[in-house]
């Protein structure tokens, strides 16, 4: 399931999404950092992609050709990130 960043409702979308593609809920931009699943705001450039170019405005529409639209959980929230656990998990046990 994707979830538009804007208005946080379902977004049915069966294929790669294109450059201008917009939310047929709120029509704003889903080809956007805030909706990839690369985007971190904690990572360099806030993207975990490291061959993707810096994008200024996150939430406006890019021509980033690594784009890949999150996918959510159930209700809309976005997909647990394992990753984030994995760190805080490995840095409480380097502190032992």
């Amino acid at each position: 399931m994707f979830i538009c960043h804007f208005c946080r409702k379902p977004v049915e979308i069966e294929r790669k999404v294109g450059f201008r593609e917009e939310c047929t809920h709120c029509r704003q931009d889903l080809h956007i950092c805030l909706n990839c699943k690369d985007y971190d705001p904690n990572a360099y450039h806030q993207c975990r992609e490291s061959q993707a170019e810096f994008v200024s405005q996150k939430d406006k529409g890019n021509l980033c050709e690594y784009f890949s639209f999150k996918a959510s959980g159930p209700g809309g929230e976005p997909a647990k990130d394992n990753r984030a656990e994995a760190e805080k998990l490995w840095e409480k046990m380097r502190k032992k």
